[in-house]
């Protein structure tokens, strides 16, 4: 279970909203449906937390 994708996710749809959630599956090319899905890999984390920075201007890290 991806647990760090789903927080990502929420994040974006607190901070940006609708509009932030599609760049940030367009960015990882991970949709929130299908995040629950996927191992919290390091690549997949990492990709995360770069498209996150860019769409809130955030440095988030989930621990």
């Amino acid at each position: 279970m991806a647990e760090k994708m789903v927080k990502y996710h929420q994040f974006v749809k607190e901070k940006a909203g609708k509009e932030g959630m599609m760049r940030l599956a367009m960015k990882t090319c991970v949709a929130s449906i299908i995040a629950n899905d996927m191992p919290d890999s390091p690549e997949h984390i990492q990709r995360f937390q770069q498209a996150v920075k860019e769409i809130t201007g955030q440095d988030v890290n989930f621990k």
